[in-house]
This record gives structure tokens, sequence and C-alpha cells, in this order.
């Protein structure tokens, strides 16, 4: 007996981060433990709020060759090219603002200013590490 559906993957989330001049970008790699995935590790950029374009992701038989292929594909990118802003805003409420009053004036700043700051604003450098 299966411990999970057929169609679902159980992963383990190994975190990770990269320092940039330009902001931290967040790489989650996922280590398939249960399931029928195409690959067992999946290495994802991203922001925390927003994942990177699928096209950014790494793949392999390994956490290692997952981060590799990931760090790959990202290398020289900006990260808003890899994790594009716009899409962080969230859905388009155009047709329900006529019902419900201007979301976008109540929801859809918090999230800029969030994406902003997250890009904007470096914790720690790397040479602070000991």
């Amino acid at each position: 007996m299966s411990l999970i559906d057929d169609e679902e993957i159980f992963a383990r989330v190994h975190k990770y981060k990269i320092f940039r001049s330009e902001g931290n970008l967040f790489i989650d790699v996922y280590e398939a433990m249960l399931g029928k995935p195409a690959h067992k590790f999946m290495a994802v950029p991203n922001l925390l709020i927003q994942e990177a374009k699928k096209e950014y992701f790494g793949v392999g038989d390994s956490q290692k060759e997952a981060l590799k292929d990931c760090l790959k594909k990202i290398k020289g990118v900006p990260i808003d090219t890899i994790v594009p802003l716009e899409e962080a805003e969230g859905p388009d409420t155009s047709d329900r603002d006529s019902l419900e009053g201007d979301q976008e004036s109540r929801g859809t700043p918090l999230i800029k200013k969030l994406t902003r700051k997250l890009l904007g604003r470096r914790e720690i450098s790397p040479s602070r590490f000991p």
C-alpha cells in the first residue's frame, strides 16, 4: 500500500541562497522521496513569494547535479529576468473591480513593495561569513 496517490510526489526540500550585488536569490532543491518524478532532484530559483521561469530550473540524479545545472542557467542573468516581478503581483482583478471596488489599491502595492525589498536589499554579504 502506497503512502501517497499515484500522481503525487513527496519531496524533501534543501534550501540555498545566492548573494548578488543586485540582491539575494534563493534556490530550493526538491529531492523526491516518494512518487515517480522525471528526475530525482530539481533545483528551483525563487524570491520566496515567486518561483523562477521553468527554463532556469536545474535537474539531475543528485542534489549536486541539479544545483550545477541550475547555477549554469542563472549565471550572469539578472534576478528580475529569472523571476519576473510582474508575475508576482497577483491575478488580474479588472473583472472583479466593478463588483468589489478597487482591489489593486488594497492588495497589489504590498506585493510590489515586498518584491522590491527582496530584490533591492542585501541582507548579509558573503564576506561577512566566518
